[in-house]
């Protein structure tokens, strides 16, 4: 009898990252640790690219006096140009 299919989802992040050359970060930007797998990492929080961790680092200056409504407005824009 064949052994167990190993998934996408069974795979650790270290075989992945070599099998496709890319680097895996969590949403903060830290990087992914390489023991875990990759079915409890999806579970847990989305995983990003090197593009997508470049892009979620933008960071909105404001005056600090503004109110929060200003704040919301021009996070909201950045939002829709990401898309």
């Amino acid at each position: 009898m064949a052994g167990l299919r190993k998934m996408r989802s069974d795979k650790t992040v270290k075989s992945i990252e070599k099998e496709l050359g890319v680097s895996m970060y969590k949403k903060d930007g830290t990087k992914q640790p390489k023991n875990k797998v990759l079915g409890t990492i999806r579970k847990e929080e989305e995983i990003l690219s090197v593009d997508q961790k470049a892009a979620s680092k933008r960071i909105v200056k404001v005056h600090p006096k503004s109110n929060p409504s200003t704040v919301k407005k021009v996070v909201k824009s950045l939002k829709t140009i990401k898309k």
